[in-house]
């Protein structure tokens, strides 16, 4: 009996730590994919910057899209919208899924924006791939 209290608090022990360890992990990875979108993702549609959106895209991005369809729609979208008015910030979480034995992070943001013709939210799919947040899929709505 005394033994099986012994192994069930050291199995305890050790799903706390698991649980502890990961929600740090969560939160750092949450922390990392925000400041992404706030600055990188910002600057993109500040300056409707089509280069940095294909230096930041994902290759299942830019496979599905080459980069002059990328830039062409990109640049009317820029032109349809017109300047950044206000960054609202974004608003998402991280996604830790595994594929294949492999561990897969992405993260989703909806990012509110006023632009000098209209609102838009943007909807973000990212994915980490060698330590490097990228946009793996991208799609606005305007109001």
């Amino acid at each position: 009996m005394k033994k099986l209290i012994w192994i069930l608090a050291i199995f305890t022990a050790v799903a706390v730590i698991v649980s502890l360890a990961l929600n740090y992990f969560n939160n750092n990875l949450n922390s990392e994919s925000r400041d992404f979108v706030d600055t990188t993702f910002r600057k993109i549609i500040t300056d409707w910057d089509s280069n940095l959106l294909i230096a930041n895209s994902s290759p299942s991005m830019l496979a599905m899209l080459p980069k002059e369809k990328l830039k062409a729609s990109f640049n009317a979208l820029g032109k349809d919208l017109g300047a950044l008015k206000k960054y609202r910030g974004a608003s998402g979480q991280v996604g830790i899924n595994f594929e294949e034995n492999k561990q897969v992070v992405t993260a989703t943001y909806d990012v509110a924006c006023a632009f000098e013709k209209t609102e838009a939210v943007f909807r973000l799919q990212l994915i980490r791939e060698a330590g490097k947040w990228q946009i793996k899929a991208i799609s606005v709505n305007k109001k």
